[in-house]
Parts: C-alpha cells; sequence; structure tokens
C-alpha cells in the first residue's frame, strides 16, 4: 500500500479494502470484497473514509477531493510531498 497521509482521499478499491481488514480484523474476518462493499460503502457515495462526521458536507468534500486529486496529478506530486 502507498505511504500517503491518513486524509488522503480513497477510493472503494482494493487499497481500501486491504485498510479496512488491517483496521477492523475481528469484524471483517471471512467477509468477502462484496460484504465488505454492502457494509462500508452503502451510501454509493465516491470516495470513502472511516469518518462518521462528513453528514451533509460530503457533497463538499467530494468536489474538494476531486480538486486535489487533479491538482495533485496536474503538478505530478505524490503523496509522499505532502507530510
Amino acid at each position: 500500500m502507498p505511504d500517503k497521509p491518513y486524509w488522503w482521499p480513497k477510493l472503494p478499491d482494493d487499497e481500501w479494502r486491504a485498510q479496512l481488514r488491517a483496521e477492523y480484523p475481528e469484524k471483517t474476518a471471512g467477509w468477502s470484497d462484496d460484504r465488505l462493499n454492502d457494509h462500508y460503502h452503502a451510501d454509493g457515495w465516491k470516495y470513502r473514509d472511516t469518518w462518521d462526521h462528513l453528514k451533509d458536507a460530503r457533497q463538499a468534500y467530494e468536489g474538494l477531493a476531486d480538486a486535489f486529486l487533479a491538482l495533485v496529478a496536474e503538478t505530478g506530486k505524490t503523496p509522499s510531498d505532502f507530510k
């Protein structure tokens, strides 16, 4: 898994599922990828996190995350540039 800051926007991909399995090994033991997605990605938002305090700010967060990742790609930065 790349060394990214904890706040880096996360897509619901293999890296994200591995992180969840590492953080919650007892809860996710034996869960398939589909079960993990159903439990942690049921809301259908683009980016994933384990925070529950975004609530109404979720839409704004998604726009900011898109803009941030586009800027990172445009400037050729890597996660290690943000530590």
